[in-house]
């Protein structure tokens, strides 16, 4: 990917993963870590990621948005291993992008593997979007025969239980989701707030294992994303 397209808001729109359907107007929030007001270069091997979330069914704090932090490191192209932060750190995982580009409504979007985090019982096909209703329906299907066509039958199963992720328009009023000193610790995410067995970030991680390791660009080629990626510079 060039570099820095990655950075940004991204919602997730579709996945298999059957805990992200607790979730509703999920977004992954990637940026630069900075320190002092001085930042990695944009071609640099870490990444700050802030996951924020509502749960669906809420009826305590139902408008309530809640806030995961971790660090991303890069392991391999367009791979990363991820460590929440705080005690939440045996929560890691590796997540790799394996299709990106935009859609035929001109949005960008992304393709993304993910080993299981302690709390998931499988690995994750996601795909993100700039756009909260998810990629056009075109590219939508563009993306799932890509991946058949890739032919990588772990790839193919998963895709096989990939369906729509809730977004309601729930956060439509909300800034853009950023972290403080508090946030970054992961401390207020745990406690009385939030049941257990809906969070995807509070039971006990074993370092997890395959990678993807194969680069996968659909429906567009890398040098359009380039070209298109240079002027909106």
């Amino acid at each position: 990917m060039p570099p820095g397209w990655f950075l940004g808001d991204w919602f997730i729109t579709f996945s298999n993963q059957e805990l992200y359907r607790l979730f509703r107007n999920f977004i992954w929030t990637l940026t630069r870590p900075c320190l002092d007001g001085a930042c990695y270069a944009q071609e640099a091997t870490k990444l700050d990621t802030l996951t924020s979330f509502q749960l669906v069914n809420d009826t305590k704090k139902p408008n309530a948005t809640y806030f995961a932090y971790s660090h991303d490191t890069s392991i391999a192209v367009d791979a990363y291993h991820s460590v929440p932060a705080g005690s939440l750190a045996s929560q890691n995982n590796t997540y790799e992008i394996i299709g990106w580009g935009y859609d035929s409504n001109d949005a960008a979007f992304i393709v993304v593997f993910e080993t299981p985090t302690a709390s998931q019982t499988v690995p994750s096909l996601d795909i993100f979007s700039r756009d909260p209703s998810g990629p056009s329906d075109d590219t939508l299907n563009a993306i799932k025969v890509g991946i058949k066509t890739f032919g990588n039958q772990h790839l193919v199963d998963l895709l096989r239980n990939v369906t729509k992720t809730p977004q309601d328009g729930g956060r439509a009023g909300d800034t853009w989701p950023s972290c403080n000193a508090t946030c970054r610790t992961n401390a207020v995410i745990i406690g009385a707030e939030m049941r257990t067995d809906t969070i995807v970030l509070q039971s006990i991680q074993s370092l997890l294992t395959e990678v993807v390791r194969e680069n996968w660009i659909c429906p567009v080629d890398n040098q359009q994303v380039k070209e298109k990626w240079a002027k909106e510079k």
